[in-house]
């Protein structure tokens, strides 16, 4: 969990994006409210409709996320452990 972290807090950096965590998890929870009530009426006639919706909806995902990654670097600096203080027992 922590390197997802790191993974989304680097990102956000280079996109000049600092809170980038925040607003990935009010879009998250905006999705989680929306989801079902867009969902729901394309029920009425079976799953095909709503499955059609979730599969564009991945596609869309993976154009966007292809988009953000030209011109990211392909290596960030590594992360730098959490310094804590030596006590001599």
């Amino acid at each position: 969990m922590e390197s997802a972290r790191y993974i989304a807090l680097a990102a956000g950096t280079h996109l000049q994006f600092p809170r980038s965590v925040a607003v990935l998890t009010a879009g998250y929870s905006v999705g989680q409210i929306l989801g079902p009530l867009v969902a729901a009426p394309l029920l009425r006639h079976g799953y095909h409709q709503a499955l059609v919706l979730g599969a564009l909806l991945v596609v869309a995902a993976a154009i966007a996320a292809g988009l953000l990654r030209i011109g990211y670097p392909h290596r960030l600096p590594a992360p730098t452990p959490a310094t804590t203080p030596i006590t001599e027992t």
